[in-house]
C-alpha cells in the first residue's frame, strides 16, 4: 500500500479479499468482518480513534502486546484471543494487514482439500 490509509481502510481492503468474508453493520458504529458466520474482525470508533479488533493466538498477542502500545487486549472481547489496535499508536500498516489475515486463518479454520 504505496499511498497512506486509515486504519479503516486497511481493515476493510484486506478483510475483504479473503474469501467468503462479508462485511455488516454492528450495533450503532461498529463494523463486523465474518466468514462462516463468525467474526474475524471489527472496527469501530473509541474516544474519537479508530480502533479495530482481530482474533489472535494467545502467545503471539501476548508478544505484540509488549512490542507495541498501539495493541491492547480486546476491547469487549475475550482479552486472552483478541488485540485491540489503536490508529496513530505506531503499529505498521503490514502489520496492520498481516493480523486481519491471521484473524480470518484462526477463525476460517484449515482449509480441506478435495477427498480429505
Amino acid at each position: 500500500m504505496s499511498i497512506a490509509m486509515n486504519l479503516h481502510d486497511i481493515v476493510r481492503e484486506v478483510a475483504l479479499q479473503q474469501a467468503s468474508a462479508t462485511e455488516s453493520p454492528f450495533l450503532d458504529k461498529w463494523h463486523a468482518f465474518t466468514i462462516k458466520r463468525k467474526w474475524f474482525a471489527l472496527m469501530g470508533t473509541l474516544n474519537g480513534k479508530q480502533i479495530m479488533n482481530v482474533k489472535v493466538d494467545p502467545f503471539e498477542g501476548e508478544l505484540l502486546r509488549q512490542q507495541y502500545p498501539g495493541i491492547t487486549p480486546g476491547y469487549h472481547m475475550n482479552k486472552k484471543h483478541w488485540v485491540t489496535i489503536t490508529e496513530g499508536q505506531g503499529v505498521p500498516e503490514e502489520l496492520i494487514s498481516e493480523l486481519v489475515v491471521d484473524s480470518y486463518r484462526l477463525v476460517a479454520g484449515p482449509v480441506r482439500k478435495a477427498g480429505q
